[in-house]
């Protein structure tokens, strides 16, 4: 007995045992039909930066200009403070 099978739709090679193709989607509860393949379904091509400003309200790439100035103001003070302290 085979351990293996091949997908009636995609012909993806499946253990014995699958309960669907992790290649083109068909699955028991399809009847294994030619329904799960991608090109025959209404998916789109994922548009990552729509994604990303739907998440996250942003439209620009870049850092925040005022969190920018925070974080230089920050950080010119810490350097300030060790220097002080190294002074004395």
């Amino acid at each position: 007995m085979q351990d293996t099978w091949n997908c009636p739709f995609c012909n993806f090679e499946l253990a014995r045992d699958a309960q669907f193709c992790p290649n083109c989607g068909s699955d028991e509860s399809t009847g294994w039909s030619d329904m799960g393949g991608y090109d025959q379904n209404d998916l789109h091509e994922h548009d990552y930066e729509q994604s990303v400003r739907n998440e996250f309200g942003h439209t620009e790439k870049h850092a925040d200009w005022q969190a920018f100035v925070k974080t230089v103001i920050i950080l010119l003070l810490i350097v300030l403070l060790f220097f002080i302290m190294s002074i004395f």
